[in-house]
């Protein structure tokens, strides 16, 4: 799934206005950039790597929960980034 897509997705699930739409996008290409330059980065082991991804998901779950404005956008959310930990555990493990 594209960037593109996963915003799309993100916000017909998340209920998003307009602005938020803007928002997501913008955080969303500020996360694929930096997942990018760290998949094509040599000098780091896995380890490193692993600690830099979590932080890069750590930066777009609180940058997206600073734009949602109900409890409930915030409860979907964080179903959904639950619900994504739990497919990229079990695709790795097979």
């Amino acid at each position: 799934m594209t960037p593109e897509q996963r915003t799309t997705q993100m916000a017909e699930q998340l209920s998003l206005t307009d602005a938020q739409k803007v928002q997501l996008a913008a955080a969303m290409k500020v996360q694929t950039t930096a997942m990018t330059d760290l998949r094509s980065n040599t000098t780091l082991d896995a380890a490193a790597k692993t600690a830099k991804t979590k932080e890069i998901r750590d930066t777009f779950n609180t940058t997206v929960k600073g734009f949602l404005t109900t409890d409930e956008q915030k409860a979907k959310f964080d179903a959904l980034m639950t619900q994504q930990q739990k497919k990229g555990r079990k695709a790795k493990s097979q």
